[in-house]
This record gives C-alpha cells, sequence and structure tokens, in this order.
C-alpha cells in the first residue's frame, strides 16, 4: 500500500503519483460464524483483493462453498477484513460498509445483502427477510439452507484503524 503524502496547494501531481497507490492487492476472505465454524469443502474458492489509500480502505470479495464435503455451521456468518477498522462494531443501521449478494446455486437466486461491522476485523451480512420485512443477519439457514456452490460476496469501504504505509 502507498499514501499520496504531503501536497501543497498549487503542487503539480504527476499521473506516477496517482496512479501507484490505486494497485489492489489480493487477500483471501475468511467466512467464519458466530457458532460452529462452517466448512466451505472440495472446490470451493475465497478471492479477494483491495486498496488503500491512507486510511480509505476499498475493496471485493467472493466465497464459495465447494461441489462436496461442505458444512454450513450455525450462528451468523462473519467475512474477514484486509486491514482493521477504525470502528468495531454498531446496530445493523448503523456503519453500513458495503452491499453485496448472497447466491442460492440450487434456486438459482441472489438475496441482497448489507455489511457492518462485527468487529474491527469482521463484517457481518444482513438481509431484508420476507416476513414483515424484517432484517436478519446472514446465517447457515438463513435467508435459506447452505448448499453446495452457494456463495457470499460483496463490496467494502471503510475507515482504516492505521494509515497506510508510505
Amino acid at each position: 500500500m502507498a499514501t499520496f503524502g504531503t501536497f501543497v496547494a498549487g503542487q503539480i501531481l504527476l499521473a506516477s503519483e496517482l496512479n501507484a497507490p490505486m494497485a489492489f492487492t489480493a487477500y483471501t476472505p475468511a467466512l467464519t460464524s458466530t457458532g460452529t465454524q462452517p466448512v466451505l469443502g472440495t472446490g470451493s474458492s475465497a478471492t479477494g483483493e483491495y486498496v488503500q489509500i491512507n486510511k480509505f480502505v476499498y475493496g471485493y470479495f467472493n466465497i464459495q462453498f465447494g461441489t462436496s464435503g461442505i458444512t454450513a455451521g450455525t450462528g451468523n456468518y462473519l467475512i474477514s477484513l484486509p486491514v482493521a477498522s477504525a470502528r468495531t462494531s454498531g446496530a445493523f443501521w448503523q456503519y453500513n460498509v458495503g452491499t453485496g449478494t448472497f447466491g442460492d446455486n440450487s434456486l438459482g437466486t441472489d438475496t441482497m445483502l448489507k455489511f457492518n461491522f462485527n468487529s474491527a476485523t469482521t463484517l457481518i451480512a444482513y438481509y431484508w427477510g420476507t416476513f414483515n420485512g424484517q432484517i436478519a443477519a446472514l446465517g447457515a439457514a438463513a435467508p435459506v439452507g447452505v448448499e453446495t456452490q452457494d456463495r457470499v460476496s460483496g463490496f467494502f469501504f471503510y475507515e482504516a484503524a492505521t494509515a497506510a504505509a508510505a
């Protein structure tokens, strides 16, 4: 990661100074749980990329369960962040960090998600339920039971706890 540094009014910026900090860095997001941990299984994947400019972090991820040997676990799902956040947690209506989808492979449907901080290093996903439009946390059985090749994907943007190294 790079930082833009300190600039003064009227200073001419070179393209190389602006482009260098925009390079994305790969990271491997972890899907964990507040209960029994899920097992992604054989043929699973967990990929992501992010960029940090000073204290601003932007990134995306895709976590897909495999074709066999999966275990959904219990509790609410959590997604790891690549860089610790300046925020730690909040109610579901606070600190909206990004959006994404839960893809149900067997039904061929996507459920919209919103991400909030669960801690300084993990996100929790919420979806809007069909019963009275109530919001609920994404988990092993919600919005549907997790099966092979289901996926959680999304993007995030937030303030990092510390600025990127120069």
